[in-house]
């Protein structure tokens, strides 16, 4: 079996030959753009010129998108696709079987059994260098990820720049500029992977307010907070000027990214000012909805509509779903539980979504809550319904909240090596065993010290240390909770059952005794 993540899904034929490759490689390419194999130059140093080894790269219209067929013999390598991301594909999977100037002799078909193979990372909690994000799409891309879900705005900033607002990017201070996009862009691009931009509303939007206090409801000065969380200030959705705000900002930020979704969050919307608001009253009464939830509905179905006539496809969170007021034309991403009856309906009636449950693949989250056998074996569900082989189910995202990373380092342990579970099980049909996966993923780790990232050793911790360290995760959440400004979330139902969910899906029944006191002594200083 070679070692790959994530392994083909195809027949592989190895016969155990290696052959060592110098020179030059002589590159047969007539339909593809160039581009598709200048990345596999790079990473193996074979240099462009007319030696004996060959790389043949050929289109195959009897391929569908994104598969190829690798054939590797001693006088050289051929890969066969119909698009560009399909030798880019066929090209990776080629680099990583390099090994000391050596391939081996090898033929497979492959492709992704999902389309939606992705990872987000937040970029507003704690800021990370274009350097960094450059870096984090390169190994992703070793595992044929396909999205790097950029989270650019939330209550702590907004880190792209802005030439209409700029006193947005005054108050957050770093930020990518319209050239790092560009350049974050391209970068991905030619590794066969897309950017999806988040612009969160209408809540999240303290940063937003603090620069602009007439976005919101009561016009008062606003500070920037530092701490995560569910803040009350939110877009005052009942003023024409909140909407014009938010229609160039998203005007602004859309031709940046040439990727055909967009997401725009909808989570964690609290209604206390809207509830005393004279003039969200009003509009509500103009837009003919008696609750919050379908007040905010409609706010986000005509942003629908606006990034429709721009060509993009909307992406909501599943918060969205208690509005019976939002456009169907949306795709969700389901990442909480207290949904399950939403979601079943929303599935139902044909509704696609993109799978990220926070109790299994949430990487901000210590490998002594999610260890990377929980995040390998663990199969898709909402409720009690397993969805491993649901159709409208487009793919998996892996989700990092920066709150609590604040170095390089830190971020990249808690990524490295869990999202290469998910990358895994995204690209395969059939999911083969952890133990098969381990032995695999140990010959990827040289690959990684080429970008000079060494991930997490401590897969699957166990016994006391594990326990301490939970412990320890869970107490520091809590007490950030007690000493901020959050609120609590605005679904009261959805609160008691994340938390009941949060300590029986992260904790063992040993831990618990200990949380028990924990959780009293935290009731007592409330």
């Amino acid at each position: 079996m070679i070692n790959l993540i994530p392994y083909p899904n195809g027949v592989v034929r190895d016969d155990g030959k290696i052959f060592l490759f110098e020179g030059t490689i002589k590159i047969i390419n007539e339909e593809f753009d160039p581009y598709c194999y200048k990345v596999f130059l790079e990473r193996t140093g074979l240099k462009e010129g007319n030696g004996n080894l060959t790389l043949t790269l050929q289109k195959d219209f009897l391929l569908k998108e994104d598969e190829y067929f690798l054939e590797i013999k001693r006088n050289g390598i051929k890969v066969s696709a119909v698009n560009e991301r399909g030798i880019i594909y066929g090209l990776t999977s080629a680099y990583l079987l390099y090994e000391e100037s050596s391939f081996p002799s090898v033929s497979f078909h492959d492709y992704p059994a999902r389309i939606w193979r992705s990872m987000s990372l937040d970029c507003v909690r704690h800021f990370f260098k274009k350097e960094e994000v450059m870096k984090i799409i390169e190994n992703n891309s070793l595992v044929k990820m396909n999205v790097l879900h950029l989270v650019l705005s939330n209550d702590q900033g907004y880190r792209i720049e802005s030439k209409l607002y700029p006193k947005l990017n005054e108050i957050s201070k770093d930020y990518y500029t319209f050239k790092d996009i560009e350049e974050i862009i391209e970068y991905a691009r030619i590794r066969g992977m897309d950017i999806m931009p988040e612009i969160d509303i209408p809540g999240h939007t303290t940063a937003l307010l603090s620069a602009y206090p007439d976005l919101g409801c009561t016009g008062e000065d606003i500070p920037l907070p530092t701490l995560g969380g569910v803040y009350n200030t939110v877009l005052c959705l009942g003023k024409e000027s909140t909407l014009k705000f938010i229609d160039n900002l998203i005007g602004e930020v859309v031709p940046l990214f040439p990727f055909e979704y967009f997401h725009i969050g909808g989570d964690e919307v609290p209604h206390t000012r809207w509830a005393k608001c004279p003039k969200c009253e009003a509009k509500m009464k103009e837009w003919q909805v008696s609750t919050f939830d379908d007040y905010q509905g409609k706010f986000l179905s005509r942003m629908h509509y606006v990034l429709r006539s721009l060509k993009k496809k909307p992406i909501c969170w599943n918060d969205v779903l208690l509005s019976k007021k939002i456009t169907p034309e949306k795709i969700i991403q389901y990442w909480t539980l207290g949904y399950q009856d939403e979601m079943n309906e929303y599935t139902e009636n044909g509704g696609k979504f993109i799978y990220s449950d926070m109790f299994e693949y949430y990487l901000d989250y210590p490998y002594s809550m999610t260890p990377l056998k929980k995040m390998y074996e663990t199969n898709p569900h909402i409720g009690h319904y397993e969805i491993t082989n649901f159709k409208n189910m487009l793919g998996y995202e892996a989700c990092v909240w920066t709150e609590r990373i604040d170095t390089e380092k830190h971020l990249e342990e808690m990524i490295y090596p869990r999202i290469f579970a998910l990358a895994a099980i995204a690209w395969r049909e059939e999911k083969l065993s952890y133990d098969c996966f381990k032995k695999r993923l140990i010959h990827l780790q040289p690959k990684l010290k080429n970008t000079n990232i060494t991930p997490y050793s401590w897969w699957d911790p166990k016994g006391s240390k594990r326990r301490d360290e939970a412990i320890s995760y869970f107490k520091l959440v809590n007490s950030q909770t007690i000493n901020s400004e959050y609120t609590d979330n605005p679904d009261a139902k959805t609160n008691k059952e994340f938390t009941k969910a949060y300590i029986t899906k992260f904790f063992k029944p040993t831990d618990l005794p200990k949380l028990y006191f924990i959780n009293k002594k935290i009731e007592k200083q409330k």
